[in-house]
């Protein structure tokens, strides 16, 4: 089922995975708006029926070609941008969870317009999205060890 998600009447509910393997990270380059071009963790909006686990691992398969197992949730963020005029254009809830790789050969499909095991000493010269880049500090998530507890916090977005 396709969700509207510009201007939709209450947030999408979206999740991301955290995965590391040999010193490297899973990112995705956006394909889509509203964050097209940037690079971020993989993952996508949680269906009906679905655990936030169970969506995760399967955005993870669909959006890369990997499996993997979630973890512990990381984060969860308000991901708000207000479009020209004020409105609310998009509003994401997010929830990150470390997740752990099973196998897979690395595919970029569904919104992702690339995706790559990106050297964690190589991440921050990435154009990232904003969320991601304050995950990131928030956590220390380039040493590759999953954080102690959940990241909480609200990024607005002004007009695009």
């Amino acid at each position: 089922m396709t969700v509207e998600r510009s201007y939709s009447p209450r947030p999408v509910v979206g999740v991301g995975a955290v995965v590391v393997k040999d010193g490297n990270i899973l990112l995705v380059r956006r394909g889509k708006p509203p964050a097209a071009g940037l690079w971020s963790l993989p993952g996508g909006a949680q269906e009906t029926g679905e655990t936030a686990r169970e969506a995760v691992e399967r955005e993870v398969f669909e959006e890369c070609g990997i499996r993997v197992t979630a973890g512990p949730p990381i984060a969860v963020l308000d991901s708000i941008y207000i479009d020209g005029s004020g409105r609310i254009k998009y509003h994401y809830v997010l929830i990150d969870f470390w997740a752990e790789y099973r196998g897979g050969n690395l595919r970029p499909a569904t919104d992702a317009a690339d995706a790559g095991w990106i050297p964690l000493h190589e991440v921050a010269a990435y154009s990232l999205t904003r969320g991601l880049r304050e995950l990131l500090a928030a956590w220390n998530l380039l040493e590759g060890t999953p954080p102690p507890g959940i990241l909480y916090h609200t990024i607005h977005n002004q007009a695009f």
